[in-house]
């Protein structure tokens, strides 16, 4: 499967939209098409990839087409070029003509004939040219009926009833709702745009000398290029106040970094030689020269926007059940007035005259505006108000599970846990041979050397401090003649010419055929590497692991929301797990668990006895993307430097901190409440006005307030999401 990403400017029409969604879904080789409109990204899923890029291109010619066909207003953009003065200029150029509509429209009020109709006909014209050729346009084509259709049909009917400032009105307060619409949505894309467009438009590169690669030794050789020619390997300049153009590590320098951009963590985050950085966040003090480690479209700041805007393209149940409905709604409702204006008539309840008007009211009312256009607003606003806190959430059904959550399960080491271990004690088997403790200490230092596991790593380092040089040196030398077999969860073999050294948990080597002596079994306040030489047992290496401060309040926080069950699950000693989820309170903790062990316990945890709640596994991302994709919401934890994490998760944080669950949580409980508000609010006018149109009770004023007045309270309702969802802390 393969996704195209098209950016679409000058949309602000649901009901457009939609049409352009179901024809961009019917293109050759197109499985599925989304559109949102509220961050004008269209996403093609193609089944397979075509053989050459011009199908690629065909798909862009016939895009542009449909797109002006059916919305003339909006136009196919550049897909590096995010449109935003384009889309600027769209808006001005509307606030304009509405304000030369509202001024006309009040002369006609208070100017008397004859002068005061042709303003009412001006009034009507500038307020509603782009909604009637719009109208035009769609029946022509035989395009299903629309909201411009609507509001056409409502003035013209009154025009013929000789309600002209009625008429006029329809229009111009039409044309208010609408631009107010399209400056919501314009400020909504404006504030993930910003968000993300972290891309400096010029790099200074260290110029190379004689075809030999970029040179350090000739810094003040410069020039400046497009980040979009930069690839690994080139050396990047980058002073004081600017931005990172793309991932790299530091080869020269030492200062602080901004990376509240990607993180949402305002403090400054220090920075020397020898470090990785991503692109996108900002050099406070220093001039730092980087050696980069992808081109700009491989970065983080790329695969961050990546993630958003197919977030957006993800449509929530409630999203997706309206895009339903507003196909046969419009129909439906332009039935429903042409049986109000010819069926009391016929049975000899009133005129026809009487009964057509009450007809109009009817449509002008039930224009869908305020649904279709607030509801995707609204998960877009919630996702984007999540990302300013380094919280990237995949969908709007994702931020929909985030709200129902009732079960968190925590992996241990490296998400409630620091990650970052040390030696506590040795304890070999005293007597074992004429030097236990060294003994322990070289086969320990063997099996760890060649293992990128935490707790090797951890022992590795130890070792290293332990032994001389030269000895460390050595066995690093003949262990890469060794056999070495890591498995999952347990330990690791390391086979010799002359020995085999076992390390890992106690049932690592219990598996292995090895017995543990049983003084070594759950009295470790922290985790044992166990040793074996040969066959026979050594001792044991503890190692321990912090938990992250404030992980308690965290899960407190998790309780306030409602969160029933708080649950550890971890390969370390169940023991050390134990005592691990008795300090940050959780309510189950297991451990010696393998991967597959814990899609079990998720699998376990996930049942109907849930009541409709959802489960969420937070990892890190690295060793547990089987469970992560099988919890109902999965995250992992620590940016998206993991492939796995990035592919499995449901939401990824971008730094190490439990404290952004709780966050996320409460941003999507909240994004849900405005949009079920949103939902109930319109529904329920759009019923009370419709059954008021239908007996004679509502004017066409009143209609007017129904579709313009919900529109425009509703969006500002969800722009609330912006404003108050997900503070930011900086």
């Amino acid at each position: 499967m393969r996704l195209e990403r098209y950016r679409i400017t000058g949309l602000t029409c649901a009901d457009c939209a939609g049409r352009i969604e179901r024809a961009a879904a019917a293109l050759p080789g197109v499985r599925n098409a989304t559109l949102n409109v509220a961050s004008g990204t269209l996403l093609l899923e193609h089944s397979d990839r075509p053989d050459a890029t011009a199908g690629e291109r065909d798909h862009a010619r016939t895009l542009a087409r449909i797109i002006r066909e059916i919305e003339p207003a909006a136009a196919l953009a550049n897909r590096d070029d995010r449109g935003a003065t384009e889309q600027d200029g769209r808006v001005r150029r509307r606030k304009i003509r509405l304000l030369l509509a509202i001024l006309l429209f009040g002369s006609g009020l208070f100017v008397p004939d004859p002068l005061g109709m042709p303003l009412m006909v001006l009034a009507y014209l500038v307020a509603g040219a782009e909604v009637i050729w719009r109208a035009v346009r769609g029946v022509a084509a035989r395009r299903p009926l629309d909201e411009s259709v609507l509001m056409t049909i409502a003035t013209a009917g009154a025009w013929m009833l000789a309600e002209a400032g009625e008429a006029a009105a329809v229009m111009v307060f039409y044309q208010l709702g609408d631009t107010l619409q399209a400056m919501a949505v314009n400020r909504s894309r404006k504030s993930v745009a910003a968000l993300l467009d972290l891309r400096p438009r010029t790099v200074r590169v260290l110029l190379q000398e004689d075809g030999a690669g970029p040179s350090v030794e000739r810094e003040d050789r410069e020039t400046l290029v497009d980040p979009a020619v930069i690839v690994p390997g080139d050396l990047i300049v980058t002073l004081p106040g600017e931005r990172i153009p793309v991932d790299g590590v530091v080869v020269r320098g030492s200062g602080s970094l901004d990376t509240s951009a990607i993180t949402g963590e305002s403090l400054p985050a220090p920075v020397d030689e020898s470090m990785e950085v991503k692109a996108g966040v900002v050099s406070i003090d220093s001039r730092l020269v980087i050696r980069a480690l992808a081109t700009e479209g491989e970065s983080t700041v790329a695969r961050m926007l990546a993630l958003v805007e197919d977030a957006a393209a993800r449509k929530a149940p409630t999203e997706q059940l309206m895009s339903r409905l507003a196909r046969i709604y419009t129909p439906l409702v332009v039935g429903g007035a042409v049986l109000l204006a010819l069926v009391p008539p016929l049975l000899g309840f009133g005129s026809f005259g009487v009964w057509a008007y009450r007809a109009l009211v009817f449509l002008v009312v039930s224009c869908p505006c305020a649904l279709v256009v607030s509801i995707p607003l609204g998960y877009f606003a919630g996702i984007g108000a999540a990302s300013r806190r380094g919280i990237l959430i995949k969908g709007g059904q994702y931020l929909d599970a985030l709200a129902r959550v009732t079960t968190v399960v925590f992996d241990k080491t490296g998400t409630i846990t620091t990650g970052h271990f040390r030696v506590a004690e040795a304890r070999p088997v005293p007597d074992s041979t004429p030097d236990p403790d060294r003994e322990l200490l070289r086969a320990a230092y063997r099996a760890a050397c060649r293992s990128s596991h935490p707790v090797s790593r951890a022992v590795a380092a130890w070792g290293a401090g332990q032994l001389s040089p030269a000895e460390a040196e050595a066995i690093v030398r003949d262990s890469a003649r060794d056999s070495i077999r890591e498995i999952a969860g347990r330990g690791v073999i390391v086979g010799g010419t002359t020995a085999t050294t076992v390390a890992g948990s106690a049932i690592h080597l219990l598996e292995q055929g090895i017995p543990v002596p049983d003084q070594e079994e759950g009295e470790h306040p922290g985790t044992a590497m166990h040793v074996a030489l040969d066959g026979r047992y050594l001792g044991s290496i503890l190692v321990q692991d912090q938990i992250r401060p404030g992980t308690a309040s965290v899960v407190e926080a998790l309780r306030r929301q409602g969160v029933e069950r708080v649950v550890l699950l971890s390969g370390d000693h169940g023991s050390v797990v134990q005592a691990a989820g008795r300090e940050i309170g959780a309510d189950l903790a297991l451990g010696d668990l393998l991967p597959r062990d814990k899609v079990r316990e998720i699998e376990a945890l996930i049942s109907p006895a849930t009541g409709g709640g959802r489960t969420m596994f937070v990892g890190d991302g690295i060793n547990d993307a089987a469970v992560i994709a099988r919890a109902d919401v999965g995250v992992a934890m620590g940016g998206i430097g993991s492939d796995a994490a990035v592919e499995a998760a449901d939401v990824v944080l971008m730094r190490d901190d439990p404290g952004l669950i709780p966050i996320a949580i409460g941003g999507a409980r909240q994004t849900q409440r405005i949009v079920m508000q949103n939902v109930v609010f319109a529904l329920g006018t759009k019923v009370i006005f419709l059954l008021a149109a239908s007996f004679g009770f509502a004017t066409m004023w009143m209609a007017v307030f129904a579709d313009v007045g919900v529109t425009v309270l509703t969006v500002l309702n969800t722009l609330r999401v912006l404003a108050i969802a997900l503070p930011s802390n900086r």
